[in-house]
């Protein structure tokens, strides 16, 4: 008995320390074109602090740039075609299956990202005054590209403070944008087992839906006050913020005519653009409660290789009705 119990102890270590297969999941975004806008960080511009607690804000964003393309991480190798080889391997009980080709040796060099936006972005910012330094504000965006109505909007802290002649404020916060992609990816799944040679299983996904991307940003804003030399004040600032536009799991099979099998997945894929933002425009009061603004907001995208446009001109009107 005690033998008997010795060696089921040993045979469950070696079981458990020589596991009989183990396997790699890799997922390969081939394709992507997205559609909505660049989701921006609202505009406060800090003066007559101490008469309003609330001020409402209706805004609109032009948008000067229809449709970009670039490059994004996460694509396979290619061979010297540029082209995703597969093999096809047949095995001896008259089955087969793809394998990833050796001559994938060099990397994509071509455009696998699209991004069409629309050609105007509206919306309402609200900022509530907690204190004379403090405020806590929010906001709501809508747009419409290809037939697909897109909500966004921000949320965050500010810290403002009103002198004689200039306004400063510092914003972080919570910008969040629905977008629609539509992606080609490709999951390559490696079995290696205990004894024997390797083998693969290749599935190619196309995956169409809507998601909610949520980013942080912070900005600063500077604006005078009651300039006397001029008929209108002034305002400039600077923001860093990211979107992530492409974030799904692959989920629905697209082999056309290769026949695929049950393999789970479960990697997912991540594109996100990052931006440096420069604001400059000029305001007029109407009257001791109202306002209106207009500027132009420069943005640089710096993360997405080969951008046919990576700096954006977008022209903004905004009113402001303060309580």
């Amino acid at each position: 008995m005690k033998k008997r119990g010795v060696f089921i102890v040993v045979f469950a270590i070696i079981i458990y320390l020589f596991p009989g297969c183990s396997l790699d999941q890799t997922v390969y975004l081939q394709d992507v074109r997205v559609s909505g806008p660049i989701t921006q960080p609202p505009l406060h511009i800090t003066a007559n602090t101490n008469d309003n607690v609330i001020t409402l804000s209706p805004k609109i964003y032009i948008n000067t740039s229809g449709n970009i393309n670039g490059r994004v991480e996460g694509h396979s190798k290619v061979n010297k075609n540029g082209v995703f080889q597969l093999d096809t391997i047949f095995n001896n009980d008259g089955t087969w299956n793809l394998k990833e080709s050796k001559n994938n040796l060099y990397d994509f060099a071509g455009n696998n990202f699209n991004w069409s936006m629309p050609n105007a972005v509206a919306g309402v910012d609200f900022d509530i005054h907690l204190s004379r330094l403090f405020s806590f504000f929010g906001g709501f965006n809508y747009s419409i590209i290809n037939q697909e109505r897109l909500a966004g909007g921000s949320l965050g802290l500010g810290m403002f403070a009103e002198h004689e002649n200039s306004g400063n404020r510092f914003d972080i916060g919570v910008i969040w944008q629905d977008m629609y992609y539509d992606a080609s990816s490709v999951v390559v799944t490696t079995y290696h087992p205990f004894y024997g040679p390797s083998s693969q299983d290749i599935i190619f996904y196309r995956d169409k839906n809507k998601f909610t991307a949520y980013n942080f940003y912070g900005t600063w804003t500077y604006n005078s006050i009651n300039n006397s030399k001029m008929p209108f004040d002034y305002y400039f600032g600077l923001g860093l913020f990211g979107q992530t536009v492409v974030d799904f799991k692959p989920s629905n099979p697209d082999m056309g005519d290769y026949i695929y099998g049950n393999v789970s997945n479960d990697q997912s894929s991540n594109v996100t653009t990052s931006y440096m933002m420069f604001m400059l425009g000029i305001y007029k009061n109407l009257d001791e409660h109202d306002r209106i603004s207009f500027g132009l907001r420069v943005l640089k995208e710096f993360q997405i290789q080969n951008l046919s446009e990576s700096l954006f001109i977008v022209p903004s009107i905004q009113m402001d009705m303060s309580f």
